[in-house]
């Protein structure tokens, strides 16, 4: 993780990056100048501070490079720019050992006994949203080919990680596992060219004790994972998921920067099955280049920068004219040819109705109906000494009903009044028809 792949300079670049120095210098006065001057009297906190400025300066060195390189290089015309896109992912990993609820089960089944410290697959869910980022109709072009990367060898050199995520410090919640790649399916630019992460995380408290090798470490670690996630999202979009394996790989660029730190990530996506009855016999494996941390510029005084480093705008420049290809094979194998996205669905109430329950499922609203809850007292008399003998089996673990067990469909169908029902006002179709999948 020191370098990039291909990172041989040429005399093209070096010229491209003489002329647009003084652009990019002036873009970067500029966005630091406007941030000192919109939020002079404001009270921000260190988190709101980088980011603020973060945000300002990435959008005009944004600019500025898209104005100067879109007359040599056509793609950026057609790239489409999202500002703080919602960027979501979720797959099941293998390979995890059992926590202790999990072996108690398996201790207490006498058909699982012999498994009890068996591995199991464990959600995880990615949740994040960057400063920015270039989205294009193609795929940039594969680092590494098929056969560099498909290796069963190489692919059992790679370490697994056998702890729960909780172990790390993570968070568990109950929600819907969605992918969503900072757009709706159907769009035309569904391929990511560059995000711009943030690196607000690294102002903790907890970073006085941090050693540099720790600070490269989460940045490697989010680089290796936004790139991750993006781009799983983008493969989820094309009709893959986790049992169902790319056909090619998927390329992105990531960059992480508070506006004068910047690290560069390449990534590619060769394979998206990471779960237990797989993940140990697949050959294939992801792969990942980054570089260090460099400093923009030192700086500034008097408005003006200070050691302005031309390193980290090379690095940008081979970000921006890295074109994307078109490719010459079907990109959506597992997909129908006749109804790929909801919007080709032809019926008009199925398709409203699958639209609306798609981006409400991705909206992670709580259900209508909240999950019942066991008081004290129950666990207590009901459950633990089971002391109410006497009283009324009425409460749904008394009747062995699983709160969990829940479907799609179980919520009250929307009602239709008389005046607009089909058939008339004397129809007996009081509620609006169901076209689950």
């Amino acid at each position: 993780m020191d370098k990039l792949p291909g990172a041989t300079e040429s005399e093209q670049l070096n010229s491209l990056v003489k002329a647009i120095s003084g652009e990019v210098q002036e873009s970067v006065e500029y966005a630091i100048e406007f941030f000192s001057a919109k939020f002079a009297d404001a009270e921000l906190t260190p988190h709101q501070r980088e980011n603020e400025l973060s945000q300002i300066l990435i959008e005009e060195i944004n600019r500025t490079l898209i104005n100067c390189l879109s007359a040599d290089y056509p793609h950026l015309l057609q790239a489409e720019v999202d500002s703080n896109p919602r960027h979501e992912a979720s797959w099941f990993v293998g390979g995890v050992k059992p926590p202790n609820s999990i072996r108690k089960l398996r201790e207490g089944c006498e058909w699982l006994k012999d498994n009890a410290d068996a591995p199991v697959d464990r959600a995880v869910f990615y949740k994040g949203s960057p400063y920015l980022t270039l989205r294009h109709k193609h795929i940039l072009p594969a680092i590494i080919s098929q056969e560099e990367f498909i290796s069963i060898e190489k692919a059992k050199s790679v370490p697994v990680y056998e702890f729960d995520a909780r172990s790390l410090g993570y968070s568990t919640d109950y929600k819907h596992m969605t992918n969503i790649p900072g757009y709706w399916p159907g769009s035309k630019n569904k391929f990511g060219l560059v995000s711009f992460q943030k690196r607000d995380h690294t102002l903790l408290k907890s970073n006085s004790s941090w050693k540099p090798e720790d600070f490269d470490e989460a940045l490697h670690s989010q680089g290796i994972l936004s790139s991750f996630a993006w781009t799983l999202a983008q493969a989820c979009y094309q009709g893959f998921t986790t049992y169902n394996d790319l056909t090619y790989p998927i390329n992105t660029q990531t960059v992480i920067t508070n506006g004068q730190d910047w690290s560069f990530y390449q990534f590619q996506l060769n394979t998206t099955i990471v779960h237990l009855t797989e993940f140990e016999n697949n050959p294939k494996t992801n792969n990942c280049w980054g570089t260090g941390q460099l400093k923009l510029y030192e700086g500034i005084e008097n408005g003006k920068l200070v050691g302005f480093n031309e390193e980290v705008l090379k690095h940008l420049v081979k970000i921006y004219t890295n074109t994307p290809k078109e490719r010459n094979f079907n990109l959506t194998p597992f997909l129908g040819d006749r109804e790929r996205n909801v919007a080709d669905i032809p019926e008009q109430e199925r398709r409203e109705f699958l639209e609306h329950t798609f981006k409400h499922l991705c909206s992670n609203r709580p259900r209508h109906l909240a999950l019942p809850e066991i008081y004290n007292w129950e666990k207590i008399y009901k459950i633990d000494h089971k002391q109410r003998a006497m009283e009324p089996k009425r409460r749904f673990f008394e009747r062995g009903v699983n709160p969990w067990s829940r479907t799609l469909d179980q919520h009250c169908p929307d009602y239709i009044p008389k005046v607009i029902r089909p058939g008339g006002v004397k129809s007996r179709n009081k509620f609006k028809k169901h076209y689950y999948p």
